[in-house]
């Protein structure tokens, strides 16, 4: 009789300290200010490695393809940092005709926290364009899942046939889809979309 009341009490007494330290992880979560900045090309390294955290590797360029993009006029990188480090970032194309969200990323431990959410809203304030993003085609729950959260803030589902073209030499293309924030775009506002990206970002047209 003892030894069970003994065993319910370590039990007990361990339960309480893993709240504890769940109720702790929440709490420094909740002490993640969010500070939206503009990063530059100093920030690469800490960029490039959480886009390999993030992205199957076919989904963006090899380092130097993605570092050259840097000196492109209507590129831009936004990110969120945690003190010093960064912890998610955006990368954004302006052009005249509708803002381009190429890659976007949160580090996994700062993930359900409203980041991404907030993120978008920034990035919807700083331009007034329509804005466009790629998604997995939604066949399995992880695709499914991006989708509902892009929808959720915001954008729309366009089902027209689209690829990715190769992002670097040895890279496959990939079949997507294209998003738009505000509403559904046209069949010919989407032809007109993908051939800006095709020749502004991915230069397989002229």
């Amino acid at each position: 009789m003892l030894y069970h009341i003994f065993t319910i009490y370590v039990k007990d007494y361990y339960k309480k300290m893993i709240d504890k330290r769940k109720m702790g992880d929440i709490i420094k979560r909740m002490e993640v200010n969010f500070n939206f900045e503009k990063l530059s090309i100093y920030d690469f390294e800490e960029i490039f490695k959480i886009m390999g955290e993030s992205f199957p590797i076919d989904e963006y360029r090899d380092k130097k393809g993605q570092l050259a993009i840097f000196s492109e006029p209507n590129f831009a990188v936004y990110g969120v940092r945690d003190k010093s480090k960064l912890v998610a970032f955006i990368t954004v194309w302006e052009f005249k005709e509708f803002t381009y969200i190429e890659h976007f990323a949160v580090k996994n431990e700062y993930r359900n926290q409203n980041i991404g959410s907030q993120m978008l809203e920034r990035v919807g304030e700083l331009s007034k364009n329509l804005a466009v993003l790629e998604v997995e085609v939604p066949d399995c729950e992880i695709s499914k899942r991006r989708v509902a959260f892009y929808e959720r803030n915001g954008f729309f589902y366009n089902d027209y046939p689209y690829v990715q073209p190769s992002m670097a030499d040895g890279k496959k293309e990939i079949p997507l889809k294209i998003m738009s924030s505000k509403r559904k775009i046209s069949l010919e506002e989407f032809n007109n979309v993908r051939k800006i990206l095709y020749q502004r970002v991915y230069k397989v047209l002229k």
